[in-house]
């Protein structure tokens, strides 16, 4: 049962990470053209 609960938690984990990873990389994509368009 523990050991299930922890593998559970790992891939909640994992998934977590790459979601926010990508709202990260989207925040970039989203930021630097307005960067560009100030200077």
């Amino acid at each position: 049962m523990l050991a299930e609960l922890t593998d559970l938690q790992n891939r909640h984990g994992a998934i977590l990470h790459r979601l926010t990873g990508i709202v990260a990389r989207n925040e970039q994509l989203v930021w630097q053209p307005a960067s560009i368009c100030k200077k």
